[in-house]
């Protein structure tokens, strides 16, 4: 990151609050409710991959700012996917396998 470019910095820390306050919203009503079964668990994974490699690719450059961009999305996503799993009727390779036989059903259950 160039330090020098106040203009640079400044959307930097803009763009981190932001990812900061969306992240928020979702991880309040999912602690508050106990339950994530509205989100994806491959979402979540993705997600949560993605972020470990650009903490990873951050870490490396050093780029602290979006380094703590990339811990948030992170963390919030680490706690939403514990929700999921902890609070949920069946587990992530459950759902895999739920929308799997669901797709089997409806195959099965349609007209030729």
């Amino acid at each position: 990151m160039n330090e020098e470019n106040p203009y640079l910095r400044s959307l930097v820390i803009v763009a981190n609050v932001i990812g900061f306050v969306y992240n928020v919203p979702q991880v309040i009503l999912t602690i508050r409710t106990k339950s994530a079964k509205d989100l994806s668990s491959i979402f979540l994974l993705m997600r949560i991959v993605s972020a470990l490699l650009w903490i990873v690719y951050t870490s490396i450059i050093w780029s602290p700012d979006v380094l703590i961009s990339w811990v948030i999305t992170g963390g919030s996503s680490v706690v939403l996917l514990y929700y999921k799993v902890v609070y949920s009727d069946h587990n992530l390779l459950g759902e895999l396998c739920c929308r799997k036989k669901e797709a089997i059903q409806l195959k099965e259950e349609s007209p030729v």
